[in-house]
């Protein structure tokens, strides 16, 4: 696996720092953000700088995400990364935002995703014991976020 630190920018104006981390197969990048925003400003960010939002569609896509993220230490929800689902237009069902595909393929911690104080929006985050599991969020909860770039 090979990590580039980019800086994405525009005129002298620094936007954000993101590392962009090359996959197994090397057949997408991911991008890492450093920045912490709301579920919506990420997706738009990912969107502005020619990204797609990540979308864990398989259990290939979920170890790819999980080689990706591998070297991260800080553990918990409160770290987490969007992984771009939501069930605002759907209380009962969640839809993967870009394709508007259902999920077919989840990884939620127990209990999870609980609906409680308008949790609509998914994240992954890393467990104390080095697992990565899915919990839904309040869509205003500002996390670092993961983009998508596949190469031609």
């Amino acid at each position: 696996m090979i990590n580039s630190v980019v800086y994405v920018a525009v005129g002298l104006i620094v936007l954000t720092t993101v590392r962009i981390v090359f996959g197994c197969d090397f057949a997408d990048k991911y991008v890492i953000s450093n920045q912490r925003v709301t579920f919506h400003d990420a997706y738009v960010r990912c969107r502005q700088h020619g990204f797609d939002p990540v979308e864990i569609l398989s259990e290939h896509d979920e170890k790819e995400i999980e080689a990706v993220l591998k070297n991260e230490t800080n553990y918990g929800w409160q770290n987490a990364f969007w992984i771009f689902a939501t069930n605002l237009g759907d209380k009962k069902n969640y839809y993967w935002l870009d394709s508007g595909k259902p999920l077919f393929y989840s990884k939620f911690a127990a209990g999870q995703p609980s609906n409680v104080e308008q949790e609509n929006c998914l994240e992954i985050w890393k467990t104390s014991s080095e697992i990565f599991e899915w919990n839904d969020a309040p869509c205003d909860t500002k996390l670092r976020f993961i983009c998508k770039y596949r190469q031609l």
